[in-house]
């Protein structure tokens, strides 16, 4: 071989060398969520802002959990507050009948009070200028008031002790209206803050779910983490 063709060839050596020699390596690649992935590759400055989002995320992630065990709490305990007013709701229904009852016989009794009084009002005071048959009936009539008067005031008498014997269970219907009450007000004021949390509760889904999509399922380079920790 002369020199003329061994310096083609050694420059055809030269510009003809295997591929495999000529390409860069290939970056090395990560997941945050520490698993496989397929899609693009995050960016730099993708990757700068997933890097952050975690410690976006964790304090609002134990907010949640801490305002989950407070709701669950409250719910439990109105449970039983609302359980234990079911059953003791029985009985005061019960006193409320009696109590009503009562209450009918008091209204019918003032009813016949009133009655009373104005038939004690249409009877003359005086005798004189009467009718001999005028002074009997009145006389009558004055009888007859003076017997409906003893039995209004043996009914009065006996309403009034069986109010006696009625006024701690009274009390008793008053008191487990006042509590009912303050209960209903309760729930209202757990239902509406539970609706907040559960509007809370689902952002921070999303939130979650976002950044399981967009950051921790991509891969990214690990020299652009590197260069990120060094401030770049």
């Amino acid at each position: 071989m002369n020199r003329t063709a061994a310096v083609a060839l050694l420059a055809l050596t030269l510009t003809s060398a295997p591929a495999w020699a000529q390409a860069p390596a290939a970056p090395r690649t990560a997941t945050l969520g520490g698993g496989s992935a397929t899609g693009p590759l995050l960016s730099r400055e993708e990757l700068r802002a997933c890097l952050k989002r975690p410690a976006e995320l964790a304090p609002r992630r134990a907010e949640v959990e801490a305002q989950t065990k407070q709701i669950e709490a409250e719910k439990l305990t109105l449970l039983a507050e609302m359980e234990s007013l079911k059953s003791e709701r029985r009985k005061i229904d019960e006193i409320g009948a009696v109590l009503k009852d009562y209450a009918a016989r008091r209204t019918a009794l003032s009813a016949r009070v009133a009655q009373f009084n104005e038939r004690a009002k249409a009877i003359p005071e005086q005798r004189r200028n009467m009718t001999p048959g005028e002074i009997t009936a009145r006389e009558r009539e004055l009888a007859a008031l003076k017997q409906d008067q003893e039995e209004l005031v043996r009914d009065t008498q006996a309403l009034d002790a069986e109010r006696t014997r009625l006024g701690s269970q009274d009390e008793m219907v008053r008191s487990f209206n006042t509590r009912a009450v303050a209960q209903d007000r309760r729930i209202d004021d757990w239902n509406a803050r539970n609706d907040k949390f559960t509007a809370l509760q689902q952002t921070l889904k999303n939130d979650l779910d976002d950044y399981t999509t967009n950051c921790a399922n991509r891969r990214y380079r690990e020299d652009d983490e590197d260069a990120i920790r060094r401030g770049q």
